[in-house]
């Protein structure tokens, strides 16, 4: 989904080194460059905490972390290069375990739910 995306792509924003942009005769830092330690880990203590309920793709828990994340983006100055917009869209396809099930070895089978 868009929010697996972003998440990817801030981590490497975030860890990403790349030469200092040249604007006129001075030379200016990006802006992943200007991240302190301290901010750093309450950045990661936020994303990783049990308030955002484990992230899970089309939780609102993901859909939170995401919306932070294209906050600090444009906090930070960078532009949106998917129309417009920090996200992109992703297809998902839900999927569901099996209700029943069965396991034979030999002429013994097991049966899910029984001893």
């Amino acid at each position: 989904m868009r929010n697996a995306f972003l998440l990817a792509a801030t981590f490497f924003v975030g860890s990403l080194q790349m030469s200092a942009q040249v604007m006129g005769d001075e030379q200016a830092d990006p802006p992943e460059f200007s991240l302190n330690e301290t901010q750093l880990k309450g950045q990661m203590y936020w994303l990783a905490s049990d308030y955002l309920a484990g992230r899970r793709t089309g939780s609102i828990g993901n859909d939170i972390a995401a919306e932070y994340i294209a906050s600090q983006l444009q906090g930070f100055g960078y532009e949106p290069i998917n129309d417009g917009s920090y996200f992109q869209e992703v297809p998902m396809e839900s999927i569901q375990g099996p209700t029943r099930g069965s396991l034979k070895i030999g002429q013994t089978v097991y049966e899910h739910g029984e001893e």
